[in-house]
C-alpha cells in the first residue's frame, strides 16, 4: 500500500483542484460522507446507544470542516449531534466556511469551548457513546496548547468510542511524532492513502483501526509528490515470493556461506545460518572458527563447515586465501559475532573485492565498512546492509538518536551513501533502495531480542541467493522475519521469545505469505 506524508497532502489537494478541475468543497462533502457512513456502521456494530448524543470535535482548519460536514450528514441520518467547536467561527475560511454556514442554517447543536463552557463540554463527552475527532489535519506540528490540549485529554479520558477523521489529533503526519497530548483513536478513517507518520511510532499507538476511504482523489497524482513509500503487505509478499518448481536439486536454490563468529560470539553465525536454512536456501555453510563445530552440529546437523584456523579465535587477514576461493560462487552474509580487532575488520572490508553472487553485511561487519566506507553500486553484485539504529548511526557519522528522530532520513541516506539496498531495522523496519522507501507491517516487541537481527541477515541472504534482488530480498525479508514473529507470539507471547523462535516459525510464515494472510 502506498503512503504519502503529511507534508505532501496540502500540495495532492491543490494539485487536484488546479489540475484536475476538483471542487475542494466536493472532496470536503465526500470525506465527511465516509466519515458519517463509517460512523453509522461503527454505531450499528457496537450496538452503541442511539438514543445518547454523539459529540463532534470542530478545530478551525478543513479538518474541522470534515467534522462539521459529518455532523451534518449523522443529523440526516436521525442521530442526535453536539458539535464542540475549539475556534472562532468567524475566523473559518472556504470550505469549511460554509460547512460552518449550512450547519447554523439547518439549526444544528453546537457549543464554543472556552474556559466558561469547559464544564459543560466535559458533560457532553462523559456522556457521548461516539466522540468523532476533526481538531487537527495533516498540517499538524508541534504541541497541542490550551484549551485543545484540555479538551483532548478530557476526550481520552471517556468511556466512549473515540473515531479520528483522516489522523487523531495532536499527531504528527508526517514524521509520528507526539509532542503532547494526542487523541487516543479506536478507530481512524482516512482520506486517499494512509499518511506515513501514523504508520510508525509512536503515532501509530493514537491511529487504533486505520480504515482508508476513497474520496476521489486521482491515483495519478501519486506520481507528482517527491516520496516513494510503500507499506509492506501480504500481497506484495505474495508477488515477491519465489515460486518452488518440483523438478529442482538443492543447488536450484542457491548455497549460502554464512561468514561470522569468533571466541565466545558462535551463536550469531548459527542463528543467522538457521534463518536462511529455514527460509529456503538449498545450501547452508558456515564459514567460521574451528570451536564452532560442535555447537553447529548439535543446534543444526543440516549445514556445512568450513572451518578456519585462527591463532586467538578471531578470523583475520590470515584467513583471507581460503574464504576468497571459497564464496567465489556464493551468497553471503557476514559479520555476526566476528568482534572488532584490527585484522578482523580488515578482512571483512577486503572480502568485498572478491567475486560472488550476493553480500549481506551485518553486525560486525558493518563497523568495518563504517572504518572504510565504500560504495557498492559498481561492485557487479546484490548488496544489502541491514544496520540497527546504533549501527546505522555509525554508519552515517551521526548518533542513534538523531537516527531515530528521522528514520526515513537516515536510511535513504545511507542508501545513497553506499550505493546499495539499506534496511534499518527496528519497530516498523524500513528498506532503502535507490530512492524508494518500504515500511514493513510485520513484527512485535516480543523480537526484540538477542539474535533477532542475525536470523534476518539469514532469510535475505537466503532469498537473494534463490534469486531475488537485493531490494526484493530485503522487502520480502524483513515481511516474512517480522510474520515468523508474529507467529510465535500467537503461541508464547511476546516476553519469552526467542531467536530461535523465530527460526522454528519461518516456515509458518512462508505459508502464510504463499496464502496471502
Amino acid at each position: 500500500m502506498r503512503l504519502v506524508l503529511g507534508t505532501e497532502i496540502a500540495k495532492i489537494d491543490r494539485m487536484a483542484c488546479e489540475l484536475c478541475g476538483i471542487s475542494g468543497l466536493w472532496l470536503m462533502e465526500n470525506a465527511g460522507t465516509a466519515v458519517a457512513d463509517f460512523a453509522d456502521r461503527l454505531i450499528k456494530k457496537l450496538t452503541l446507544d442511539k438514543n445518547k448524543t454523539i459529540l463532534l470535535l470542530a478545530g478551525g482548519g478543513n479538518n474541522g470542516g470534515d467534522a462539521l460536514v459529518v455532523a451534518r450528514l449523522l443529523a440526516e441520518k436521525g442521530y442526535l449531534t453536539q458539535t464542540a467547536v475549539l475556534c472562532d467561527p468567524a475566523k473559518y475560511k472556504g470550505d469549511a466556511k460554509t460547512n460552518w454556514q449550512k450547519l447554523i442554517e439547518l439549526n444544528l447543536p453546537y457549543i464554543l469551548v472556552d474556559d466558561a463552557t469547559m464544564a459543560e463540554f466535559e458533560g457532553y463527552a462523559q456522556n457521548a457513546p461516539l466522540v468523532i475527532d476533526g481538531i487537527f489535519g495533516t498540517g499538524f506540528h508541534g504541541s497541542a496548547q490550551g484549551i485543545v490540549a484540555r479538551v483532548i485529554e478530557c476526550v481520552n479520558r471517556c468511556k466512549g468510542v473515540r473515531l479520528a477523521i483522516d489522523l487523531p489529533s495532536g499527531v504528527n503526519a508526517t514524521d509520528g511524532k507526539v509532542e503532547g497530548p494526542a487523541v487516543l483513536a479506536d478507530y481512524t478513517v482516512t482520506f486517499g492513502w494512509a499518511k506515513y507518520g501514523t504508520k510508525i511510532y509512536p503515532a501509530k499507538d493514537f491511529v487504533g483501526e486505520l480504515t482508508v476511504a476513497d474520496i476521489g482523489l486521482p491515483k495519478e497524482l501519486l506520481e507528482k509528490i517527491d516520496s516513494n513509500i510503500t507499506e509492506i503487505d501480504s500481497e506484495i509478499a505474495k508477488d515477491l515470493l519465489p515460486v518452488r518448481k518440483q523438478e529442482s536439486h538443492k543447488g536450484t536454490y542457491g548455497h549460502v556461506a554464512v561468514v561470522g563468529g569468533a571466541h565466545g560470539m558462535l551463536g550469531a553465525p548459527i542463528l543467522s545460518a538457521g534463518g536462511a536454512l529455514k527460509s529456503g536456501a538449498g545450501l547452508v555453510t558456515a564459514v567460521s572458527v574451528e570451536e564452532i563445530m560442535l555447537p553447529l552440529a548439535c543446534n543444526r546437523p543440516e549445514l556445512m563447515c568450513r572451518l578456519q584456523q585462527t591463532e586467538n579465535g578471531f578470523l583475520t587477514m590470515d584467513n583471507k586465501a581460503d574464504i576468497a576461493e571459497f564464496i567465489e560462487d556464493k551468497t553471503v552474509v557476514m559479520g555476526m559475532g566476528m568482534g572488532r580487532k584490527e585484522q578482523t575488520l580488515d578482512l571483512v572490508n577486503s572480502l568485498p573485492d572478491c567475486p560472488m553472487k550476493g553480500l549481506v553485511l551485518d553486525a560486525d561487519g558493518l563497523y568495518a565498512l563504517a572504518k572504510a566506507p565504500r560504495n557498492f553500486s559498481e561492485c557487479g553484485f546484490p548488496v544489502v546492509l541491514t544496520p540497527h539504529p546504533k549501527e546505522m548511526s555509525v554508519l552515517l557519522g551521526t548518533d542513534t538518536a538523531q537516527v531515530q528522530a528521522d528514520r526515513l532520513a537516515a536510511v535513504l541516506a545511507a542508501s545513497e551513501k553506499y550505493g546499495c539496498t539499506v534496511v534499518l531495522k527496528g519497530a516498523k523496519t524500513l528498506v532503502a533502495s535507490e530512492g524508494r522507501v518500504y515500511l514493513n507491517s510485520t513484527g512485535n516487541a516480543g523480537m526484540a531480542t538477542a539474535g533477532s537481527g542475525d536470523v534476518l541477515g539469514g532469510v535475505i541472504c537466503s532469498l537473494l541467493a534463490q534469486g531475488l534482488s537485493a531490494e526484493q530480498a530485503a522487502v520480502l525479508g524483513v515481511y516474512i522475519h517480522g510474520k515468523a514473529g508474529d507467529i510465535a507470539k500467537e503461541k508464547l507471547g511476546e516476553y519469552g521469545m526467542s531467536a530461535g523462535d523465530l527460526i522454528d516459525n519461518l516456515p509458518h510464515a512462508i505459508l502464510a505469505v504463499q496464502d496471502g494472510r
